[in-house]
């Protein structure tokens, strides 16, 4: 493998931490020998992370992927010549406070938007036959209502994913593996013994020199 790239939002980007290098993804370069670059953004959607991956596509160059995705109420749109990132966080006027009355106030909405997104770039570093790992800094996706649903579109979905791929802190997502563990926060964000415990995590149970699979957990 040439370097680590990573994709994600705040967390992966390091938000709060005294640098990049004390991030999850930074610490993983490191511990494997990789120079290591990192194009996650704060306040990333899930589609801006989907996005920047598969726009990269000129860049790679037998390089290692490490994407951790974000919460499921964001949303980018793309408006004239730049995209836009939305969150329930963010001034509700106009299109924004419309959207979030209408179709992105929905979870069926949320859900079915963050699954296609992975599968998309599943689908895109599959065919560049890249090394990947996704994680999750959440839980939003497996304990929604919508996620149990015995609906035909969101089954076939799951089915979908790209499950070979992904990793779970101990069955649950980033940001909770931390709560439980009492690992310390910054503010909203884990602190510098978190993302070194996750990488130490992630090393201890994930081989990136041969092919290793997670399966499907337990529904929470």
């Amino acid at each position: 493998m040439s370097k680590v790239i990573s994709f994600g939002a705040s967390i992966t980007y390091g938000s709060e931490l005294p640098d990049q290098s004390y991030t999850w993804s930074s610490i993983i370069a490191q511990r494997l020998g990789l120079s290591y670059e990192c194009l996650a953004k704060e306040n990333a959607a899930n589609s801006s992370i989907a996005r920047a991956i598969i726009s990269n596509m000129d860049h790679y160059n037998n390089d290692l992927i490490l994407a951790m995705w974000t919460s499921c109420t964001r949303y980018e749109f793309r408006s004239g010549d730049r995209w836009e990132n939305i969150s329930p966080w963010s001034n509700q006027i106009g299109f924004v406070r419309d959207w979030y009355r209408g179709p992105g106030g929905l979870e069926y909405t949320e859900v079915v938007t963050t699954m296609k997104e992975i599968i998309l770039a599943g689908q895109f570093l599959d065919r560049m036959e890249l090394p990947y790992l996704f994680v999750m800094d959440n839980d939003e996706l497996r304990t929604s209502h919508t996620w149990m649903l015995p609906d035909e579109y969101i089954q076939t979905l799951k089915v979908m994913m790209p499950w070979d791929h992904i990793m779970w802190f101990d069955n649950t997502g980033f940001l909770d593996w931390c709560r439980k563990n009492n690992y310390s926060f910054i503010n909203t964000h884990p602190g510098i013994d978190a993302h070194s415990a996750a990488a130490d995590y992630i090393l201890a149970n994930r081989s990136f020199n041969i092919l290793n699979t997670s399966r499907l957990p337990p529904a929470l």
